[in-house]
């Protein structure tokens, strides 16, 4: 190799690692996810076979209740990603998509991309145990294409969905959390 182009290898190669030169960027949805440690081991069992797919769809949960939506829509799409014909991990990005408790402060909620999740969903409901149908089905009464849906219509069909799965398997504390029913 001549030595200028050397020295030209070398200085591009000292600019590329330089901090603030910009470079071509994964997206963080392009990043596999990894599985967390220290946040608890809730399970929330779902109708899959890859042990893998569950482990991220319970991460995909506990994400959801501490309130980091975004990095619960990564697990939940690894975890359909791993078991493509699960329903649950469908409900579990709509869930982290839609509406919720603090949707009047923090404002980020993406309609159209729980409505999409969920009818994917909805889609696959025929792998999912009559438990995880009724789960899905509740999520359904949540989401709407409508972008002028009635939010709080919506969320009152829900909570009445999910009051009755949480009565009909009382065993089931996600549902009973999920419910909105208060003892």
């Amino acid at each position: 190799m001549r030595p200028a182009l050397k020295a030209l290898a070398c200085f591009v190669s000292l600019i590329a690692n330089f901090p603030g030169v910009a470079r071509a960027q994964q997206t963080v949805s392009d990043v596999t996810p990894l599985l967390l440690p220290g946040l608890g081991n809730r399970h929330h069992p779902i109708s899959t076979k890859n042990p893998e797919a569950q482990k991220y769809f319970d991460q995909g949960l506990m994400l959801v209740f501490g309130f980091n939506r975004a990095e619960a829509v990564r697990s939940f799409r690894r975890a359909s990603q791993l078991d493509p014909k699960s329903p649950m991990p469908h409900w579990g990005m709509s869930l982290a998509y839609g509406r919720h408790m603090n949707m009047d402060v923090d404002m980020d909620v993406e309609p159209a991309k729980a409505y999409a999740a969920i009818q994917q969903a909805v889609a696959l409901i025929g792998s999912a145990s009559e438990k995880e149908q009724v789960y899905v089905h509740a999520l359904e009464q949540r989401c709407s294409k409508d972008e002028n849906a009635d939010g709080q219509k919506l969320d009152a069909a829900y909570a009445a969905g999910m009051v009755k799965l949480a009565e009909r398997y009382s065993d089931d504390v996600d549902a009973i959390a999920l419910s909105w029913k208060r003892a």
